[in-house]
């Protein structure tokens, strides 16, 4: 057959194994999660039950242990397998017992830095725009829910894939690595796909994802793995012609030391700058006359309920993702008839935001200054404009009552 087709035998063993199945397989749970999450119902179903509409903080697992551990150190244990991957492939130039496992190694720090870091994160979460459950109006949000494969306006929301959880499904990608023994393969399978959905569940819990972003996730890992393994790296044939004695595994690869260097300082760059940080924001004033309300948030959205009858109170949570030690805060002051709302923030930040609702009765808002660097600004409620009103939003939406 090979020599009636113009092939040769090792392209055709290749065609021929399990990559064929493992693909069907992918291509199966891509077309039932698409069938399980068609019109958003389950998506809506399994987010409400971590929504307490009632509770000081909607989202109450948010800040509960384990969820907040594994929502910062969660994503570590893929992202160690990727550095240690990284040190396998430096260290084979040597070590020669590394030198077979070279491909292997490669392999396992793509898939970290493709899959989840380029692929999930960069590419997909960064531009495909859809919300999150907790900015869905269903869910207390602002904005209306957007079905997993319908694309949005890129940057206002990150919902769609869970990144955490894509970290911890690519470790199943261990089935693929050590495939020749079948207990550490299995080990990797079971503990990977164990780990991607706590993590999964974790940011479920937290309002951050819908449970079709951690379906996705689980996916889109294992294509990029599948490709890395049979089509580029070719790992499959490269173990038989070790096999077969027709390649040199004993002599060191200097350009595969540079490789996994910087693969590997790049995985842990990566990592580092998308450390999470939260902020759950609580605040309450007494208005017992009219007062000048002055908000300045450097990101998130803030909303402005406008509710007869109530003192100034201020609730939501922020959150982003950036270097370690970045902090985010949300500060209310009084002095005099002035309330001064601050929303700010130290260090660098990848992705920053979340939610502010402020609520104020109409007739104790003497005025109105407001700017917000990047997120929307909404005024909910009827109202005469106060007399003084100054809204300034530099990226991002200000919506306002008419005759605002």
């Amino acid at each position: 057959m090979p020599s009636r087709i113009g092939l040769d035998a090792a392209y055709v063993s290749w065609f021929q194994r399990p990559w064929l199945v493992e693909a069907a397989v992918l291509i199966v749970l891509a077309g039932f999660g698409w069938w399980l999450f068609a019109d958003g119902s389950l998506d809506l179903r399994l987010a409400a039950l971590f929504y307490d509409p009632g509770a000081a903080e909607p989202w109450p697992l948010a800040e509960q242990q384990p969820w907040r551990f594994l929502y910062r150190y969660g994503p570590w244990p893929g992202v160690l397998a990727a550095v240690v991957a990284a040190a396998a492939l430096v260290g084979s130039a040597w070590v020669s017992r590394l030198r077979p496992w070279r491909r292997h190694a490669l392999c396992a720090v793509l898939a970290v830095a493709i899959g989840p870091g380029l692929v999930v994160n960069a590419i997909l979460k960064d531009h495909w725009g859809r919300p999150r459950p907790r900015e869905v109006i269903e869910l207390g949000g602002a904005h209306p829910y957007q079905a997993a494969w319908v694309k949005g306006e890129a940057g206002k929301g990150k919902a769609f894939p869970c990144g955490h959880s894509s970290v911890g499904f690519v470790l199943c990608l261990g089935w693929l690595i050590f495939r020749r023994r079948r207990l550490l393969a299995w080990g990797f399978l079971v503990f990977g796909f164990g780990w991607g959905v706590l993590l999964g569940v974790t940011r479920m819990a937290a309002g951050g994802h819908f449970a079709s972003d951690v379906w996705w996730s689980a996916l889109i890992p294992w294509a990029v793995g599948l490709v890395l393994y049979y089509a580029v790296l070719r790992i499959p044939q490269h173990e038989a012609d070790l096999a077969a004695g027709r390649i040199d595994a004993d002599r060191p690869s200097w350009p595969l030391v540079v490789i996994g260097a910087a693969l590997g300082c790049g995985v842990l760059i990566g990592a580092l700058v998308a450390t999470p940080a939260y902020r759950a924001v609580r605040l309450e004033s007494a208005t017992p006359a009219p007062v000048l309300l002055d908000i300045n948030a450097s990101a998130g959205d803030i909303v402005l309920h406008l509710v007869p009858g109530s003192d100034l109170r201020i609730a939501g949570a922020l959150q982003g993702f950036g270097f370690p030690g970045g902090r985010i805060e949300g500060t209310l002051t009084a002095i005099d008839d002035v309330r001064k709302v601050v929303v700010s923030h130290r260090g660098w930040f990848s992705e920053l935001g979340g939610e502010l609702e402020v609520t104020i009765d109409p007739d104790r808002l003497r005025g109105l200054r407001a700017r917000v660097e990047l997120g929307d600004f909404t005024v909910t409620g009827s109202a005469t404009r106060p007399a003084i009103c100054e809204v300034q939003v530099d990226r991002g939406r200000k919506q306002l009552p008419p005759g605002w």
